[in-house]
């Protein structure tokens, strides 16, 4: 997903959502597909837990990637 801390936050918000209520490991990652810089630095980048995303909104029980 491009632009995911500007004009798609809020879709990246409903995935976190959607993640922690349905108990999946859903993450979002910065990727403009028209880069071949932006697909490499996605492609080389470490997931993003859904969790940091929404840390002031859950705790870390109902977090799927917190739950062992």
């Amino acid at each position: 997903m491009h632009n995911t801390a500007g004009r798609n936050a809020a879709a990246v918000e409903q995935m976190a959502t959607l993640s922690m209520d349905n108990g999946v490991d859903l993450r979002t990652v910065e990727l403009d597909v028209q880069s071949q810089e932006s697909v490499d630095a996605a492609v080389a980048s470490p997931p993003i837990d859904p969790c940091s995303q929404m840390e002031e909104f859950m705790s870390l029980a109902s977090c799927p990637s917190q739950i062992t």
